[in-house]
């Protein structure tokens, strides 16, 4: 049977909200290797101390000597000559192929150069299938670089950076395929690596034959990156996370980090997107829940474009790479996604520069990467500070979207049909008192947030809704900093705002006068209008003490796009000399905090046992299940009897856990609750005990007229 909780639950006493310790921050970081899927004639994989590129017969490795380097300090490789005796060995263009998860191939006619990939080291090898004839094999590979090329004692061949770090090329060997090894001397000769393997080992050898040296990057600290701009969205269909953010390698060079978690927190995989030497910037990620992919996208203000891919939920492949040109994509430019809970389409906004203005324009991409025509959003501005996209719920319905410039933050809806057409974009809403670091969430009604001009700034918010003819009010304003009552306060700062599916959560940074900064996090819903009441926020809950982090950190509910309620993650990045990235998982789904067990059950030793699966959290469902009945078995359901009423029995006497008389009485084994995105369900109780009918051991039918057991009492608590 289906239980909706709201038909019985009582919302227990309101309580003012504390400081709750938040779980403890994960750090993400780049791990292992990745390898782009190809989709030019160049290809790239990162490394955690470098990344490479293959672009035909040439090999270009990035070595990674500090976070936000002022330079790459790159070393290309090129196969130069291949010679056995007198002969040479034709070895042309070569085709590039990648080979499995680590490795790529370049196909050279008889030689093939092979690139096996690990963390920090990449090993090159050059493989000879067969016996080229009689003499010595000669192989000379050019290196072409800025950095200081130096032998070694040791024999190692060294290309030194000015300030220290550097590549280092060493242990080369050949081998047979019997396993057969020879150590070999790496000389150097004007630009270019020499390797030669004598003639009485090739004789002897079992083909195929493989050189192999190894190159590394030393003297750097390991994963060396600078973070920022991180930003996520969940898909309920696989239960995952995607987070995105920027890795600034260079000054001149930006990658786009992407991080797989389970909805837990785990982190599933690594990769990236945009791994060539341009500036990849402002990357978001939407989620299009209907049909489990994400869109990332993001802006290459090297060449002045909008790239967008589309990622796979469920796995790490990526869809085709979509772009579309721009223009005055400085480093000040801004982007984002937002995603779909049912539907095709997801939203991509970002400014651009019109002659002396800036203005946020806007198309969409479906699911098969088709996009549509860009329309204008906004009028002109001197500077776009904010820009920020919400979710949206179906087909036809708005896409919230929040501009700020320095004259303050404005709303406005934007609806497109249900193919790629051009967005439509309501008039826009000015949002009052200062209006500074605008903030939005919700699929309709929108809730807007922001700092006003006071000084310490405080945090307002709005509900907004549409009304006829593509307009939107503001039908509530408050002054959300007067919910906290927090102590004395000498700033706020980072602004960041998510919609779980039932209440909206907003976090910002503090500074007080006593303790250090802390990240504040807030959970608040609207509450309707009653009687001469009007619609207000109210403050469900506060958490502080996550810690400092840098610019623009983010919020995502999963509840957005159609996942669990009151789940969802803070992502903070610390911009010290180690940059770090946190992700903070709260979840109000913790079972120990939903549901309680009371001893009330009777006819030991086999009484019923009684037990609760799932989540009684908003929007939330749970199934309550008896078992070890040997009669009739049946289910109450109600309000809590706060002390248990004994009613029959030996010691321990059986005692009545769910008040008579009871709201619901279910014949059978099993209750299906669902619970109501209401958040004045918040902090109710429903009891729930089972009773085995005609059961021996428990009361005897002397005192009610009929045999029967009692299980224990589970009680949930709507979180």
């Amino acid at each position: 049977m289906l239980l909706t909780i709201g038909l019985a639950a009582r919302r227990c006493p309101s309580q003012s909200p504390t400081d709750l310790a938040p779980p403890r921050a994960e750090s993400l970081a780049f791990h292992g290797v990745y390898i782009e899927a190809s989709t030019s004639s160049v290809l790239w994989a990162r490394a955690e101390t470098y990344k490479m590129s293959f672009d035909g017969g040439q090999v270009t490795y990035y070595p990674r000597f500090a976070a936000k380097a002022d330079r790459h300090w790159p070393l290309t490789f090129s196969l130069a000559s291949v010679t056995c005796g007198s002969d040479i060995l034709p070895c042309g263009n070569a085709h590039v192929v990648r080979s499995g998860d680590r490795q790529v191939r370049l196909l050279r006619g008889p030689v093939t150069e092979i690139w096996d990939l690990a963390p920090e080291h990449a090993e090159q090898s050059f493989e000879l299938a067969h016996w080229p004839g009689p003499g010595d094999l000669r192989l000379e590979v050019a290196c072409q670089t800025d950095l200081t090329a130096q032998r070694q004692v040791d024999g190692t061949l060294a290309f030194v950076a000015p300030s220290g770090p550097r590549v280092v090329c060493s242990d080369a060997v050949a081998r047979d395929a019997r396993g057969r090894t020879l150590q070999l001397e790496l000389g150097w000769e004007n630009g270019r690596a020499i390797l030669s393997v004598p003639s009485t080992f090739l004789a002897e050898a079992t083909w195929p034959v493989i050189v192999d040296p190894l190159v590394r990057t030393v003297g750097v600290v390991s994963s060396p990156t600078q973070l920022a701009r991180p930003r996520a969205a969940y898909d309920p269909t696989f239960d995952v996370w995607l987070v995105v953010c920027e890795d600034e390698v260079t000054t001149t060079d930006t990658d786009v980090l992407v991080f797989r978690l389970a909805l837990d927190g785990t982190l599933l995989d690594s990769s990236a997107v945009d791994l060539s030497i341009a500036n990849a910037i402002s990357p978001d990620v939407g989620a299009n829940a209907e049909n489990g992919v994400f869109l990332v996208a993001w802006l290459d203000q090297s060449n002045d474009l909008v790239k967008w891919q589309h990622r796979n939920a469920g796995g790490t492949s990526y869809g085709l790479l979509g772009t579309r040109a721009s223009s005055g994509l400085t480093n000040n430019a801004l982007l984002s996604v937002g995603g779909s809970r049912a539907g095709d389409l997801s939203l991509v906004c970002f400014t651009a520069s019109l002659t002396a203005f800036r203005a946020a324009v806007a198309f969409t991409v479906d699911v098969f990467n088709n996009s549509g025509p860009t329309a204008g959003l906004t009028g002109n501005f001197s500077a776009i500070n904010d820009l920020e996209a919400s979710d949206r719920a179906a087909a036809g319905q708005d896409w919230g979207v929040v501009v700020g410039s320095s004259s303050g933050g404005q709303f406005l809806g934007v609806v497109v049909g249900a193919t790629n057409a051009l967005p439509v974009a309501s008039t826009p809403l000015a949002l009052g008192q200062g209006g500074q670091s605008p903030r939005i969430a919700g699929d309709g009604p929108f809730v807007a947030t922001w700092f006003d001009g006071s000084s310490p700034p405080a945090v307002f918010g709005a509900q907004i809704s549409e009304r006829r003819g593509h307009t939107f009010v503001i039908d509530l304003i408050d002054n959300l900093s007067v919910l906290e009552n927090p102590p004395v306060v000498r700033n706020r700062s980072d602004l960041a705002l998510a919609a779980d599916g039932c209440r909206f959560v907003y976090s910002f940074r503090e500074d007080h006068q006593t303790t250090p900064t802390a990240t504040v996090l807030n959970t608040v819903r609207v509450v309707p209008p009653s009687g001469p009441q009007p619609s207000r926020f109210v403050l469900d809950e506060r958490r502080t003490g996550v810690g400092r982090v840098g610019p623009i950190p983010s919020l995502c509910a999963a509840g957005s796009t159609g996942g669990p309620a009151s789940t969802y993650l803070l992502l903070e990045v610390n911009t010290g000399p180690n940059s770090i990235l946190s992700a903070t998982r709260y979840d109000g789904r913790q079972p120990g905090d939903m549901f309680t067990t009371v001893t009330t059950r009777c006819g030991a030793p086999f009484a019923p046992l009684v037990g609760a699966q799932g989540y009684s959290v908003l929007g939330g469902s749970f199934a309550v299940e008896l078992a070890r009945t040997v009669g009739s078995p049946l289910l109450l359901v109600g309000l809590r009897e706060p002390t248990p009423l004994p009613l029959c029995g030996p010691n321990p006497a059986c005692q009545l856990g769910v008040r008579l008389p009871a709201l619901l009485t279910v014949l059978g084994l099993r209750v299906d609750v669902n619970v109501p995105c209401d958040a004045n369900l918040l902090g109710g109780e429903v009891a729930f005990q089972g009773v085995d009918v005609l059961g021996p051991g428990g009361c005897p039918a002397s005192v009610f007229g009929v045999d029967f057991r009692l299980s224990d009492t589970v009680v949930a608590t709507v979180r």
